[in-house]
């Protein structure tokens, strides 16, 4: 007897999701690559690719300064 994978096995299909946008830290608004700003939680800017997602009117409002 063969194994056979669940229709909905999530492990199995794993590589066929499709990647979500990334999304505002605060308000989850979807971002597009020129609206991200990095910020760690605190709201503190940092590099490209550290920390989280925020969106510029979130990181005006309620973030700090370089």
């Amino acid at each position: 007897m063969s194994y056979e994978r669940e229709l909905n096995d999530p492990i199995f299909y794993a590589d066929e999701t499709e990647p979500t946008p990334p999304t505002c830290f605060i308000c989850d608004k979807e971002l597009s690559d020129a609206e991200i700003v990095w910020a760690d939680e605190a709201g503190w800017v940092q590099e490209k690719g550290q920390g989280r997602t925020w969106c510029t009117p979130c990181i005006i409002k309620e973030g700090k300064p370089e």
